[in-house]
């Protein structure tokens, strides 16, 4: 048999078997590509059959382009299936250019490396999980998944975990008192509070309030002033703002002076929605509004539990070798080191705990008695630790108005009945204080650190498990259920120990990298 026609039964035998593989396969990718190599099986046997009829020596040609509808065709699965996901469509599209490249025996008609499309598309998704925009954008979501756990599986806290009462003074609060000036907050108002608080006898006030305008109310100041001095053995933290400039940001001296070791301050500014941890590192920043007013209280049940009155204890809050946990660990945040790890550690605040089981709220009119609780909701008014802040109203800010209000989280409008319009500074303080004073520090394992060991197990599984091809199916439906577990490990994982491992962006990375394998093993 002479070599032409031995090539010509080869390519019509290769015809017959793709012919019949496509007759009993339901998948369009597998079909479409069954189909591109019948068209080029076609395409063979009609040159060796034109070459014989001219009997002229054979020579390899370039396969031709494939035809607008079939690419056209393969482009709107692409756009289909990328809908869903932005980083699966760039996958497909890259996949396409690699199908439609000519094979290994003839001269490639552009300069595409043969490993571009799984790295670009794979690179792609990795590059996003290094943004921050990303990473919020999925936690969000992920914490709302987190809710609707918690409340499925009945692990909400029975009761409120947290002795902080938030004392909110709203719009109601500001018309029942007739405040119209509301930037800066009248400071006679304060004032009121703070006498109201120290009547329910509250060891720790923390005031979400910057008190630099004195030079508009000389009168209201020294009511304020007046109301703060008044108090006995309560500590106060004030909030601050760092600056270079000592004097902005700070409380005005003649309000009080922090010569006081019952005086201290708090910076309130953080990163929206992480929990802002001191800098030992750094002595030029005032610790965390949220911290500070943690620690007085966990030093306060240290110092209460031990039946003393030093001060110095009470200042210092060396506790390390008493017995109090709380305080022992809240000191052992100064040199928590995980944290400052380009912030990639850094721990998140947990609005799947309800908002109600975190911390108490009442709006500053009805702690002053001046108008009705709503809801006939019970109040503990014997709560040791009170933190007055800003209730929603527009008018509040430093550097502009509205600054305090921020949009609200998913998890946290769940568990308000998708009723709130807005998240104020003083509810997330609230919630840092409750994960301090409970020593919840939930730490967000980086998408990016996860997707680099989803790829390593999906080339691993790809070496050792995808080695016959009629198996395929079997091994997707296994994987896909172990996929299904590990998000649920993962969710338990969050409420149990408290650490988010990320599920969406690994997984899509993982089933990219098998997809790819699998597809290199067909052509091959």
């Amino acid at each position: 048999m002479s070599r032409d026609q031995s090539d010509l039964e080869t390519w019509k035998e290769k015809l017959v078997m793709f012919r019949r593989e496509e007759a009993i396969i339901i998948d369009p990718e597998k079909k479409f590509l069954l189909r591109k190599r019948i068209e080029e099986c076609q395409q063979k046997i009609a040159e060796i059959e034109s070459d014989r009829k001219n009997d002229t020596e054979i020579t390899d040609k370039p396969p031709p382009k494939p035809s607008k509808r079939g690419a056209s065709q393969f482009c709107t699965l692409a756009f289909l299936r990328g809908a869903e996901i932005l980083g699966l469509s760039l996958f497909w599209v890259m996949l396409l250019q690699k199908w439609d490249a000519p094979s290994k025996s003839y001269i490639p008609s552009h300069n595409i490396p043969k490993k571009y499309p799984k790295f670009w598309a794979i690179g792609v998704l990795l590059f996003f999980s290094l943004l921050p925009p990303i990473q919020d954008l999925l936690l969000e979501p992920r914490l709302l998944i987190q809710a609707f756990y918690r409340n499925l599986t009945h692990q909400v806290p029975s009761e409120v975990e947290s002795p902080l009462l938030l004392v909110q003074i709203d719009n109601k609060s500001l018309v029942q008192a007739e405040i119209r000036e509301r930037n800066p907050i009248d400071y006679s108002y304060l004032g009121k509070l703070i006498e109201a608080a120290s009547n329910i006898e509250a060891k720790v006030i923390g005031i979400d309030y910057i008190l630099d305008q004195t030079q508009t109310q000389p009168n209201k100041t020294k009511n304020l002033a007046n109301a703060i001095t008044k108090t006995e053995e309560i500590k106060f933290v004030f909030a601050t703002i760092d600056s270079e400039n000592t004097l902005e940001g700070s409380i005005s001296e003649e309000i009080i002076t922090l010569d006081s070791n019952w005086y201290q301050q708090g910076n309130i500014k953080f990163y929206q929605w992480y929990v802002e941890l001191p800098d030992r590192r750094n002595d030029f920043f005032s610790p965390p509004f949220a911290y500070q007013l943690a620690l007085n209280y966990a030093c306060f049940l240290n110092n209460n539990n031990s039946g003393t009155n030093d001060e110095n204890l009470v200042t210092s809050c060396s506790v390390l070798s008493s017995s109090n946990k709380t305080s022992r660990f809240l000191y052992s945040l100064n040199i928590l080191p995980i944290s400052h790890f380009f912030q990639w550690f850094q721990p998140i605040i947990d609005f799947s705990i309800p908002p109600d089981k975190a911390y108490q709220t009442i709006s500053a009119c009805e702690l002053l008695g001046t108008c009705e609780v709503q809801n006939n909701q019970e109040i503990n008014l014997n709560s040791k630790l009170i933190l007055i802040a800003p209730g929603g109203y527009k008018e509040v800010g430093v550097e502009k108005e509205n600054e305090d209000n921020f949009t609200v989280p998913f998890a946290f409008n769940y568990w308000r009945g998708w009723s709130e319009k807005n998240l104020t500074g003083g509810e997330a303080h609230a919630y840092m204080i409750h994960h301090f004073l409970n020593r919840r520090l939930v730490i967000a394992v980086p998408d990016f650190l996860m997707s680099l060991l989803s790829i390593l197990m999906a080339k691993v599984i790809s070496v050792f498990l995808i080695e016959k091809l009629e198996n395929i199916k079997t091994i997707s439906i296994i994987l896909g259920v172990v996929n299904i577990m590990y998000g649920w490990i993962t969710l338990q994982i969050f409420v149990s120990l408290g650490i988010l491992i990320p599920w969406l962006l690994p997984s899509l990375i993982f089933w990219l990298t098998l997809h790819y394998s699998y597809h290199k093993k067909l052509l091959s």
